[in-house]
């Protein structure tokens, strides 16, 4: 989505990284009771972290696959002129 609004990648990805924290927090009472049951937290770590690396791997797949974002957005999802309009003006407004 960010990347329709006109964000540059270094944004991008800082937002996708900005996540991170409020997972956590959000799957606390899950990764205690897994690791109070014996599970190992390296596990929990690599479930519910953002990496760049994650970032990059799906950007290439855009990339390879549709050439960029406002093309995946009208030929995979189908998105209208309309739709990407309304989208921009909601979300920049």
């Amino acid at each position: 989505m960010l990347l329709l609004l006109g964000a540059d990648p270094a944004t991008v990805e800082a937002e996708y990284l900005a996540v991170n924290p409020a997972v956590r927090a959000a799957f606390a009472p899950v990764v205690e009771a897994f690791t109070a049951a014996g599970g190992d937290p390296r596990v929990t770590e690599e479930l519910l972290t953002v990496r760049p690396a994650y970032l990059a791997a799906a950007l290439e797949t855009l990339t390879d696959g549709w050439g960029d974002a406002e093309t995946y957005a009208r030929t995979a999802l189908g998105l209208t002129d309309e739709t990407l309009d309304a989208l921009r003006t909601n979300l920049t407004a």
